[in-house]
């Protein structure tokens, strides 16, 4: 079920951790193909959180501004 406009649910915030998980492996993911050798300890790990916190915040936003029609704001 899509939640109101300005309303979030808790499958919202499942799936924005899950956003939050794919960014950061997908982050890691990049580091890990960048960096010579493969040693986690040279990873930055800052960043990674980082995107990880963004992206599942934006999505979040993304949900709080549209509709159960997908209009963002209610009008577009």
């Amino acid at each position: 079920m899509s939640s109101k406009f300005l309303k979030l649910n808790g499958s919202d915030f499942v799936k924005g951790l899950v956003i939050a998980v794919f960014g950061a492996v997908f982050v890691a993911l990049a580091q890990a193909f960048n960096l010579p050798g493969f040693d986690y300890a040279t990873f930055d790990w800052t960043l990674v959180g980082q995107v990880a916190i963004s992206a599942a915040l934006s999505y979040l936003g993304k949900n709080l501004l549209t509709d159960r029609n997908g209009s963002f704001m209610g009008v577009l």
